[in-house]
């Protein structure tokens, strides 16, 4: 992590922001330690100082996923988050090739979500019977990320 100057007070010295991304839950704290160009500043470094407490940072676990064939040939998706996230899901026939994005970013809420795809291609043609892997992956404000795939037969 790297301080940037900014302006401040003859007086007090140079104003510091540093920024951090803190993705798990927890109590934080801070403390600070300054070198100049000549080696270590003369006194202690500060004392530790209460920091910010994060609840449930990390939320964008997909606690399940699974699919199943709708009547029409297609399937429905249904995830299951632990909390809001945008979530990717896309559609890989068994070499792990794509076969349709279904979803891409999209923001689902906590809970459970159906998501549907039409059992085509994104060239719009119906794909053939087979195994087909539902691949999801959920990203939270924080930046967590969760990824789970679910597999789906299609019958014709």
């Amino acid at each position: 992590m790297a301080l940037t100057a900014g302006e401040g007070l003859l007086q007090t010295g140079k104003v510091f922001n540093a920024e951090m991304q803190l993705t798990e839950a927890g109590t934080y704290e801070y403390r600070f330690k300054f070198r100049d160009a000549h080696g270590a500043a003369t006194g202690a470094p500060t004392r530790w100082q209460a920091g910010p407490t994060l609840e449930g940072a990390a939320t964008a676990q997909i606690v399940s996923a699974m699919a199943a064939q709708t009547p029409h040939g297609g399937a429905q998706v249904v995830v299951a988050l632990a909390g809001e996230a945008a979530v990717t899901a896309r559609v890989l026939n068994v070499a792990g090739r794509e076969v349709r994005t279904i979803a891409r970013d999209r923001t689902l809420p906590a809970g459970v979500t159906s998501l549907l795809w039409d059992g085509r291609s994104d060239a719009g043609l119906p794909v053939p019977a087979g195994t087909y892997l539902i691949h999801l992956e959920a990203a939270d404000r924080n930046g967590a990320r969760s990824r789970a795939v679910a597999a789906l037969v299609l019958r014709r």
